[in-house]
């Protein structure tokens, strides 16, 4: 059986690279060490939310996990069973299970729109804590300054401007001063991405992508400029393109239209570093 106090207890003082071992192995191995893991799903279902399953899942995934904890650690964060933390947008529950080693799984929360991931989710982590919500918020019933860290990952790189927006003035809201708040978007060269679609990805692609007025040079300038990109393509199920899409967020969009309470404190888009940019905001008070 699943035990959250055994996986505090026996990986918690791991290095994260011998942490990263044990996840490996445990996408072949249900039981690893003694400790029983999360199973996994279907590899093509893993493969439909993020596209990668496996070990290659868990790479990339702890890439983000250990920006996560590095930028907790700079805004002076602690990592540990108490810190409250929110999943947002948890899919499967790639990133959930690894934090099973620093949190009481009392304080950590995995939301999700879609009630099949939920459910997922609940298979798979039985003692985890995971709910569906809304499209937009509010996110009930979360009080003011309840979470310590909210991160997403893939989420806000395919919401719309307007629901990306309301998410950022909930988190502002839930975040305490002195909280943080990471999430990833699509880098500026996705842009080039979306010229290849235009020319070659099919009608849908080309409808979505003249909707958006799409121009690679116009959308470069765009970003340089601080202004959001979207384009939006839907995503099957519960993502209508009138909010799930690809979106591309820049720093001076960051910095001039999130809610004020949340200063950005970094903006990486290194290649080494992540596929996808990631944002780092911090609440003031």
């Amino acid at each position: 059986m699943l035990d959250n106090e055994e996986f505090l207890s026996r990986f918690g003082a791991l290095t994260d690279e011998r942490w990263l071992a044990i996840l490996l192995r445990s996408t072949e191995e249900r039981t690893v060490d003694g400790v029983v893991f999360p199973s996994f799903p279907d590899a093509d279902l893993q493969r439909r939310f993020v596209g990668a399953s496996g070990a290659e899942a868990i790479r990339e995934a702890f890439l983000f996990y250990t920006e996560i904890k590095r930028y907790a650690a700079k805004l002076r964060i602690p990592i540990d069973r108490n810190t409250r933390v929110l999943d947002f947008g948890c899919g499967w529950g790639r990133f959930y299970r690894l934090f099973l080693r620093d949190l009481a799984v009392a304080n950590l929360l995995g939301i999700d729109v879609d009630q099949d991931c939920v459910d997922l989710c609940r298979s798979a982590i039985p003692m985890g804590r995971f709910e569906k919500c809304d499209v937009k918020p509010p996110l009930a019933p979360a009080a003011k300054a309840s979470y310590d860290l909210i991160y997403a990952y893939s989420v806000f790189s395919h919401l719309a401007e307007e629901t990306a927006f309301a998410w950022v003035q909930e988190f502002a809201r839930i975040l305490r001063p002195g909280g943080m708040l990471i999430v990833t978007t699509l880098k500026r060269a996705h842009v080039d991405v979306w010229e290849r679609m235009m020319q070659s990805g099919g009608a849908h692609w080309k409808a979505a992508l003249e909707a958006a007025g799409f121009s690679r040079r116009r959308f470069h300038s765009d970003f340089d400029s601080g202004k959001f990109l979207y384009c939006g393509i839907g995503g099957g199920g519960v993502r209508s393109a009138d909010y799930y899409g690809e979106a591309i967020i820049p720093p001076g969009y960051v910095r001039h239209s999130w809610a004020p309470e949340l200063q950005l404190y970094d903006y990486v888009s290194e290649d080494d570093r992540g596929p996808q940019a990631f944002i780092v905001a911090k609440r003031v008070a």
